[in-house]
């Protein structure tokens, strides 16, 4: 039983991944929030970029990739869908704003900071060929 459906980033730069942390959480997680009623997956993650991150991405720089499923953090024993954008834009300026306290690019190799359904989505990543982690 999944217990949140969310939409997200995943901006990959070379063998780093973006992520973020909040002001309660140990682990990083990937920008993007839970989908509300009568939202689409991509305009749910463009309002939560925009106010987590003071992002304005366009529709036309994100594309649906897949959705996995993984542990919810930091309740593990809930789950969580984490439906995923990959990003095509060319800029990433972003401001940190409201519950996020760090946000930055990551190693892939970093797997002891990230939250348990991020590293299903590396997993995913490298079986899809979008990384590697040679």
């Amino acid at each position: 039983m999944v217990h949140y459906n969310c939409a997200c980033l995943v901006n990959i730069k070379d063998k780093s991944i973006f992520l973020v942390r909040t002001y309660d959480n140990n682990q990083y997680y990937l920008p993007g929030g839970k989908i509300e009623d009568k939202e689409t997956f991509d305009e749910t993650l463009i309002r939560e970029l925009k106010e987590e991150l003071s992002l304005s991405i366009k529709k036309s720089e994100i594309a649906f990739w897949k959705s996995i499923e993984g542990p919810a953090y930091p309740n593990t024993e809930e789950t969580v869908l984490l439906n995923c954008f990959l990003f095509s834009g060319k800029s990433f300026d972003y401001k940190i704003n409201h519950e996020i306290t760090d946000a930055n690019f990551f190693s892939i190799y970093d797997k002891g900071i990230m939250a348990p359904a991020v590293i299903n989505v590396l997993k995913a990543l490298e079986e899809d060929g979008y990384i590697s982690y040679q």
